[in-house]
């Protein structure tokens, strides 16, 4: 739980709060840091377009941190060890496939975007439509197109 700072959310506070946030993405954390409530700083970035600004500059450098891991662990790969009778005997480079994939999509998505396409064909012409509440609004919905049909009973359930 953070400590109210006696100053408030002054500069120096502000400063380690953008500190910690640009390297660990979290709120929170970066506000118990600075000592403030994290509703302190949302208040601030809302009130002042400079620490918005600095903010929004924190928050894309840790993105930043975020995108070189994904690059390490998709193209550089991680050495995890291999055992053998309990005993670690080496090591194995893996990549993470599904993060290079991500990575392929994000930067070249008219290229390696999903692609869904769906082929349709209706035969027969059912209509789902809400259930008119009398012959008349059934008449002004539909017109000349169809009628109801007088042998499926008068729409109550059970009734036929």
């Amino acid at each position: 739980m953070s400590r109210k700072r006696p100053d408030g959310f002054s500069k120096k506070a502000r400063a380690l709060f953008l500190e910690h946030f640009a390297r660990t993405g979290r709120v929170q954390a970066s506000a118990d840091v600075a000592c403030v409530h994290r509703i302190t700083v949302w208040q601030t970035r809302k009130d002042d377009p400079e620490f918005a600004a600095l903010y929004d500059d924190a928050a894309a450098r840790y993105c930043d941190i975020l995108e070189a891991e994904a690059h390490r662990r998709a193209v550089e790969g991680v050495e995890e060890p291999v055992f053998h009778q309990g005993a670690e005997c080496g090591y194995v480079r893996k990549y993470s496939d599904r993060l290079l994939e991500l990575q392929l999509k994000g930067r070249l998505p008219e290229r390696y975007r999903d692609r869904v396409s769906a082929d349709v064909k209706v035969e027969g012409g059912v209509l789902v439509v809400g259930a008119p509440q009398s012959e008349a609004d059934f008449e002004g919905a539909f017109g000349s197109l169809v009628s109801p049909r007088a042998d499926v009973g008068d729409g109550k359930d059970g009734a036929e």
